[in-house]
């Protein structure tokens, strides 16, 4: 069995130093393949047969932010939905909110997730709208919802 190496991304905490980041790779034992400067995160590679004690170690350190394996997502294949609403075209925000992109997730996610709605021009009595709101509340009263 060839012996591979294993890339993770190690997120480090924005005060850490690039002198600190360095010692924590060198203890590790790690590689330094490249710095992500924006996200306070470096990929690194390790030893592919012992990665899990690569991320429990790395986990471990009070410099670390987050361990995770470096791999590809894969799309769902979904991007966006565009409903049927003749007046869709329109109503500039819901591009602006994403929304086709949210109801392509809506659709191929759970039904049992809850969704909140925090808009103060809600209209809760819209027939759209009124058979699935669970809960009425009132802006200065969120927190007795």
């Amino acid at each position: 069995m060839a012996n591979t190496a294993q890339r993770l991304i190690v997120g480090f905490y924005p005060n850490v130093t690039k002198e600190e980041r360095e010692e924590v790779h060198k203890m590790m034992g790690a590689t330094l393949v490249q710095a992500i400067d924006q996200l306070h995160a470096e990929v690194v590679t390790v030893p592919a047969q012992n990665v899990g004690f690569y991320l429990t170690q790395y986990s471990a350190s009070t410099k670390v932010r987050y361990v995770e394996i470096d791999q590809i997502a894969q799309a769902t294949g979904c991007r966006r939905i565009i409903p049927n609403d003749e007046k869709f075209d329109f109503q500039w925000g819901l591009e602006k909110i994403k929304a086709p992109e949210a109801w392509c997730r809506a659709v191929i996610t759970s039904a049992n997730i809850a969704i909140a709605i925090l808009d103060t021009g809600i209209d809760q009595n819209h027939p759209d709208l009124a058979a699935k709101i669970t809960r009425k509340c009132q802006f200065h009263k969120l927190t007795n919802c």
